[in-house]
């Protein structure tokens, strides 16, 4: 029957999201997902950028049992590194708690959680008037070092450095950034419609976004002014030079909001929608990317597409972390096998798969490239690229 060996528990407050439990001189961040490990460190991902959370660290002596009523969990390798010393309990700041791990070797973690979803990055949630989150790790002795056992992870949300679409027209906004469309036009107007939008929270007539708009241009006045149709030719409107949004649609520049507004629609961003007798203006859910629409040179394009791909940063996270325990053999599966390992789209892990190979992070022999397609039940095999 497994037995409790030690134990060590604290509570902290940390900042940006760093929570970590790891050797001294071994405390790398690997990352913002939900748990990631290496060679003597265990990096964890709290649900805000400000949290408190209560740690407790476990050692046993053969694998516990699962343990139920927690929201996220994920079993994973891990691997004392001898003499660099005890475990320790850290957040943004040094940590005090340790756990002595002296001859554990070879052996894996169970990582549970709870109340990492609450609130979101950005949120008004005052986290101080929560309970902390709970955070459990139950290290084990184990040879079985493969980073694809141990699944699927569960996980019932999204890390803290990440807003979460909490509905549908928040979802379907997001898909503005994943085609490139955010980044391309942030500096234009689009980036104060962009602002409007998600102010407005669905379908909204013209002049009532054309309102929003101008509230955004005007501190202090966000959501405080009338929706009558003067406001589409308030000016000026933000723009760069040269102005993209206008040259896109071959304007010379979008000088009011309504030309923003125009502007967009004409790129196919927004749909027009009739209710009633009302036009109402609606973000289009599947829109064409930016790089397919606009010519642009290789790096210009590497560049969008990562910026683009941010939002699948986490399981590049998790892809780099298992590959690395794989050595020189190589991490080799599908990407099917790879979702349904860390609780995730195909979609997500070719993200993930797109920001490292044209991040120049992985050995070449699968063309991992940005333009590349992917077969989500072809195997690939992948090696982190050596930095020698």
């Amino acid at each position: 029957m497994p037995r409790l060996v030690a134990f060590a528990q604290t509570e902290l407050t940390t900042d940006f999201a760093i929570l970590r439990v790891s050797q001294p001189e071994r405390d790398d961040v690997l990352g913002f997902s939900f748990a990631t490990t290496a060679s003597g460190v265990i990096s964890l991902g709290p649900g805000n950028k400000n949290s408190r959370v209560s740690v407790r660290v476990e050692r046993w002596d053969s694998r516990p049992p699962t343990l139920d009523g927690w929201e996220d969990l994920d079993d994973m390798p891990f691997l004392e590194v001898p003499g660099a010393g005890p475990l320790v309990i850290a957040g943004f700041d040094p940590g005090e708690t340790s756990l002595e791990i002296d001859g554990l070797g070879q052996s894996r973690v169970q990582v549970y959680a709870n109340g990492r979803h609450r609130y979101h990055y950005g949120s008004p949630v005052d986290v101080d008037t929560l309970p902390p989150e709970q955070w459990l790790l139950r290290l084990y002795p184990s040879d079985d070092a493969d980073p694809l056992v141990g699944g699927p992870r569960r996980n019932a949300g999204d890390g803290g450095l990440r807003s979460l679409p909490t509905n549908l027209w928040n979802a379907v906004l997001r898909n503005l950034r994943s085609t490139g469309w955010s980044d391309l036009l942030f500096q234009s107007a689009f980036g104060t419609l962009e602002q409007a939008l998600w102010s407005a929270g669905g379908p909204v007539p013209r002049s009532e976004l054309a309102a929003l708009m101008v509230g955004h241009m005007r501190p202090g006045k966000k959501g405080g002014l009338d929706s009558e149709s003067r406001w589409l030719g308030y000016a000026p409107v933000r723009h760069e030079e040269p102005d993209v949004l206008a040259s896109l649609t071959g304007r010379h520049f979008t000088v009011t909001v309504g030309d923003a507004i125009d502007a967009v629609l004409e790129l196919g961003l927004l749909l027009i929608e009739r209710r009633g007798g009302e036009q109402l203006l609606l973000i289009n859910p599947a829109p064409e990317p930016a790089w397919e629409r606009i010519e642009m040179s290789g790096e210009r394009l590497r560049h969008a597409r990562l910026r683009a791909g941010r939002d699948h940063d986490e399981i590049a996270t998790d892809l780099i972390a298992a590959i690395a325990w794989c050595g020189e053999a190589g991490l080799t599966a599908t990407p099917r096998q790879m979702a349904i390992r860390w609780a995730a789209s195909v979609n997500e892990v070719v993200g993930g798969l797109r920001i490292l190979g044209g991040g120049g992070q992985l050995e070449p022999g699968n063309n991992i490239e940005f333009d590349s397609e992917f077969d989500p039940d072809e195997p690939l095999t992948l090696r982190r690229k050596s930095t020698s």
